[in-house]
């Protein structure tokens, strides 16, 4: 129960965009989960971590090797958090053509889980990736080229 306050802290942490906060809260949360070997949770506070590592530059790469090894690993209804975590860190750093298919598909799941905010911030992160995919303009039949 501790370590779920924890978690619900750093998300106030990182919310208020104090994200130094929120890994230090994370950090005590992970260590309830740690001394109770609950697995899922210290899984939860991975996916968080990588987020939050993540508004700093000198550590999205960390970010995006920890998003990667934990490819295949959560359940299914985290899915919707990592998904859009993950795309939103890949979209930070420009990788647009891998981050779409990531986004696109967080977009529905937060949406199924009444997950309307994150929902919003991905579908936004998406139009900005399809329109500069790769730092160049694109279009498609859905954003004709108007001009």
């Amino acid at each position: 129960m501790i370590g779920r306050f924890f978690i619900a802290k750093a998300e106030i942490h990182n919310n208020l965009n104090r994200p130094d906060s929120a890994l230090l809260v994370l950090a005590q949360a992970d260590s309830c989960f740690d001394r109770t070997k609950n697995d899922y949770y210290h899984l939860m506070v991975q996916i968080d971590r990588m987020y939050y590592l993540a508004a700093f530059p000198d550590s999205v790469n960390v970010a995006l090797r920890g998003f990667a090894a934990l490819e295949g690993k959560v359940p299914r209804h985290r899915l919707p958090y990592y998904d859009y975590y993950y795309g939103a860190t890949l979209a930070r750093v420009g990788k647009w053509l891998e981050a779409i298919p990531l986004l696109r598909k967080s977009i529905g799941e937060l949406k199924d889980i009444s997950e309307l905010h994150p929902a919003s911030e991905a579908a936004e992160l998406l139009m900005e990736a399809i329109a500069t995919r790769g730092g160049q303009r694109i279009y498609s039949p859905s954003f004709p080229n108007t001009g």
